[in-house]
């Protein structure tokens, strides 16, 4: 059954390790904002390849709100103990609009 099969794949977190520009507005169209979470695989790539997808990343257009979730707050809900308490803030779960915007 197709529904089952996307709520089951509903419950999955995503990181954007080593994603391209390209390929993130699919994964914001297809995956929760609320589980998607900066990753780097680092230490298995090369430096160099997790740098520059870090500063891909960084000149990649969206939402304010949205780069916040992935860059912390959705890692900070998921594990709270692991938030820094210099700057753990409240992170809303992101909505639609701001996941699309």
């Amino acid at each position: 059954d197709a529904s089952l099969g996307r709520e089951r794949l509903g419950r999955f977190y995503f990181d954007i390790a080593l994603s391209s520009p390209s390929a993130l507005p699919s994964l914001f169209a297809f995956a929760d904002p609320n589980r998607v979470m900066f990753g780097s695989d680092f230490p298995f790539p090369p430096q160099p390849v997790v740098v520059g997808t870090a500063r891909m990343w960084e000149k990649f257009e969206i939402d304010a709100d949205l780069r916040h979730a992935v860059d912390r707050g959705n890692a900070e809900r998921l594990f709270p103990r692991f938030a820094d308490s210099r700057h753990q803030t409240f992170t809303p779960p992101v909505t639609a609009r701001t996941a699309h915007a």
